[in-house]
């Protein structure tokens, strides 16, 4: 199993009511996404990627108000998690843009379809500290 603790919340620019220009949305995903990869890296994660994961994204809730539960499981937070974890990149085309091939490296899941993997979304108290909390555990 492995376990990912965000010291944050979703971006309010990844809501999906955000009506935010791309690129702002942008460099939030591409944020959070280095910051998946650099916490799977720091806790030493080798080998091949999983090829089916059950995937429990928590959010910690830093005081008692009401959140729209829709809007904390449709955020672009957990797309870019799970982009994040199948090391989804395309790469860099002559000018350094993001606009090559898709990359045929995986991470730490093979793919994050249906198939291979299974996300469950919840909340709990975290008093005073917001956070998210990313589980992965190899399903059989």
């Amino acid at each position: 199993m492995l376990t990912i603790s965000l010291p944050y919340l979703p971006p309010p620019e990844l809501s999906p009511n955000s009506r935010l220009h791309w690129a702002p949305r942008r460099r939030a995903r591409e944020a959070v996404k280095d910051d998946v990869k650099a916490l799977v890296l720091e806790q030493g994660w080798q080998g091949p990627p999983m090829q089916c994961a059950t995937i429990s994204i928590s959010f910690g809730l830093p005081d008692r108000r009401v959140r729209d539960d829709d809007n904390m499981m449709a955020n672009g937070m957990n797309k870019a998690i799970l982009d994040a974890l199948t090391g989804k990149a395309r790469a860099l085309d002559a000018k350094g843009k993001a606009n090559g091939p898709w990359l045929p490296e995986r991470f730490v899941l093979q793919e994050d379809d249906r198939n291979h993997a299974r996300v469950t979304f919840g909340h709990h108290q975290s008093p005073g500290k917001p956070q998210t909390i990313i589980e992965i555990r190899e399903a059989e």
